[in-house]
């Protein structure tokens, strides 16, 4: 994927046609759908064993094998990158792309299916690369719907910082 990417940002000419404008965004499409199979074809090799995944010919390191690919005993989905918060910047920012982008067919699918892949994923930095392109997307789209995004990320934030205090009483 990465070399795919090297040779499409390659060719990009200073002012690119029409033509050439939709070859890249159709090479940006064919990346995510690669990523989607090889991610779900790992997470289903990995959570239900009914099928082999060539983890060494896609991950080459051997101790990302063990380690990025659990996270406390949970399956991670890394899919073709090294890390698992690599995978899940790659998720959110390939949402956002899909979700803002009505040219491209099927979109809000692609959209949807790249979200259940970045839940699978585990990431903070995913979560994290997510809300932030969230509150992007907001500005540029509805100033409205960004203060209720700010109200559910205070909330959501003071939620997590008093989870430890509740433990003790269950």
């Amino acid at each position: 994927i990465n070399l795919f990417t090297c040779f499409c940002l390659g060719n990009i000419e200073k002012r690119p046609s029409d033509r050439d404008f939709k070859f890249y965004l159709n090479s940006f499409v064919i990346s995510i759908l690669a990523v989607l199979f090889i991610g779900f074809w790992e997470y289903f090799s990995k959570t239900t064993g009914l099928i082999t995944f060539p983890k060494s010919f896609f991950i080459t390191s051997d101790i990302t094998q063990s380690e990025q690919t659990t996270m406390g005993g949970l399956k991670r989905l890394n899919a073709t990158f090294y890390e698992a918060s690599y995978a899940g910047s790659f998720l959110a920012a390939s949402f956002w792309a899909l979700w803002s982008c009505p040219s491209i067919k099927y979109s809000k699918l692609l959209a949807g299916l790249t979200f259940v892949a970045l839940v699978l994923n585990l990431s903070g930095t995913g979560i994290v690369s997510f809300c932030f392109g969230a509150l992007v997307y907001l500005l540029i789209n509805d100033y409205k719907k960004l203060i209720w995004f700010a109200v559910i990320c205070v909330i959501g934030y003071a939620v997590l910082i008093l989870i430890p205090y509740f433990e003790n009483i269950v």
